[in-house]
């Protein structure tokens, strides 16, 4: 596994490849001959797929990303919706009254965890 970067890789096989181009006559007249023809075409067309990947990968966090992004609003739309009517209740019952308090209080205690899973306790009757 490397940690290299796709576009890293990329390049370093149309540098590879523009070498064993560049040297293919060295190569085949050597004493143990190699013809780089076959990994020529074989990287060439590995590199292709690889680049059709990375788009696809790109593609797909730009999606998640926008989706995230979509999330991210109505999540803050929501909660503004919700804070004015906390802000509504409040103000109706009165903020200093127990019931005020407890409704002021669902507000003041969220944790960024989700609902809470033990209710604020219900004021003295």
């Amino acid at each position: 596994m490397t940690n290299l970067q796709i576009d890293d890789v990329l390049g370093f096989g149309v540098l590879l490849r523009g070498a064993a181009t560049e040297y293919k006559a060295k190569l085949l007249g050597a004493k143990s001959p190699h013809d780089p023809t076959p990994m020529i075409t074989d990287t060439a067309a590995a590199g292709e797929d690889l680049g059709r990947q990375k788009a696809a990968a790109k593609t797909a966090t730009d999606t998640a990303k926008r989706l995230n992004d979509t999330a991210e609003g109505a999540k803050n739309d929501q909660y503004s919706v919700l804070s004015n009517w906390c802000d509504q209740m409040a103000g109706t019952l009165g903020k200093t009254t127990p019931e005020g308090k407890r409704i002021l209080a669902i507000r003041a205690n969220l944790k960024g965890r989700g609902p809470n899973p033990t209710p604020p306790p219900s004021p003295a009757a």
